[in-house]
């Protein structure tokens, strides 16, 4: 529903402040609330000592939710899978097609899930190294 919120096609200077000013702050609010999210969602892998050596052992688990969550938006964002919401502008009823929601956010926690708990082996060597 949000996007019918943020949906906008007129120019005016309401348009405009919110494009400069309420949508970013949207944008940085909603990524700090899912990283927070989706840090304390994965906590148990930074804690947990065998857990975090299995993790780090199959680092390739972290690309493969970084590629579902990829596959997830692009899929939200398919004509086959958006859904039609009537709304009303200027005593109008107008049918917008938004993204689905449920691939959308799916897609979003699994990407960041996935970006936020990849650990590569690569780096863990240079570390050692030093």
């Amino acid at each position: 529903m949000y996007f019918a919120i943020i949906d906008t096609e007129e120019v005016d200077m309401i348009n405009e402040i919110m494009l400069f000013t309420v949508k970013p702050l949207f944008g940085i609010v909603l990524i700090s609330i899912t990283i927070s999210f989706v840090y304390i969602i994965g906590l148990p892998i930074r804690i947990y000592s065998k857990l975090n050596e299995w993790w780090k052992a199959h680092s390739i688990i972290s690309l493969v939710f970084v590629t579902v969550g990829i596959i997830f938006l692009a899929l939200s964002l398919l004509p086959y899978f958006e859904i039609p919401i009537k709304s009303r502008i200027d005593g109008k009823e107008v049918v917008k097609n938004m993204p689905n929601e449920l691939l959308l956010n799916s897609g979003w926690f699994i990407l960041t899930f996935g970006l936020l708990h990849y650990y590569p082996k690569t780096l863990f060597n240079i570390i050692s190294i030093k």
